[in-house]
């Protein structure tokens, strides 16, 4: 997580001085810094599930939001159970959407893309910075549970499975017609 806030600062830094410098290689660089980012963000990602889907009741998050019990598209849907989990999916999505934006504008829209992809990664800095220092999804808990308290039961619905990833989805593909707007309106 620290890594990935590292990376996104970076990322938003040398997109917006490279152009606004004239440097391409400056705004290359920042925008590898997204890729890389994005690699960060999905290990962070993978890494919690990877704690639900197994029950690692050492991590806090993990006890207070899963069981052995529970089948296990219960337990991936433990992500978005409570917020730390959630501000990691939200925070995945957006910069899943970085690298998309990335992939498709940096070549087509030349004097958009940076300030664009810097609005993007301030957004993906404020996840991570909230993630990092105020709802750490990775912190310990001792003495380690032999089981999990389980997800708040009005979220033990199978429609639970689907409507945070439309909801989430949703809200953050918002933020991409912001960046877009936001560099429109500086450029």
């Amino acid at each position: 997580v620290l890594l990935a806030l590292g990376l996104a600062l970076y990322a938003g830094v040398a997109l917006v001085v490279g152009r606004r410098l004239g440097r391409p290689r400056l705004v290359e660089s920042g925008a590898r810094a997204m890729l890389v980012h994005f690699f960060f963000v999905t290990l962070a990602f993978l890494a919690l599930e990877y704690a639900l889907v197994t029950s690692d009741f050492s991590i806090k998050y993990v006890a207070q939001n899963s069981a052995r019990a529970y089948a296990v598209w219960y337990r991936i849907a433990g992500l978005w159970a409570a917020l730390e989990g959630s501000l990691v999916l939200w925070e995945w999505m957006q910069a899943g959407l970085g690298v998309v934006i990335l992939l498709r504008y940096r070549r087509s829209q030349p004097e958009l893309f940076p300030l664009a992809g810097a609005t993007l990664m301030g957004i993906s800095a404020f996840f991570l910075t909230v993630l990092a220092f105020a709802a750490d999804p990775f912190a310990p808990i001792t003495p380690i549970p032999p089981d999990g308290r389980g997800m708040n039961p009005l979220l033990e619905d199978t429609s639970m499975l689907v409507h945070p990833l439309l909801l989430y989805s949703g809200w953050t593909g918002f933020t991409v017609a912001y960046a877009f707007a936001m560099a429109a309106l500086i450029t």
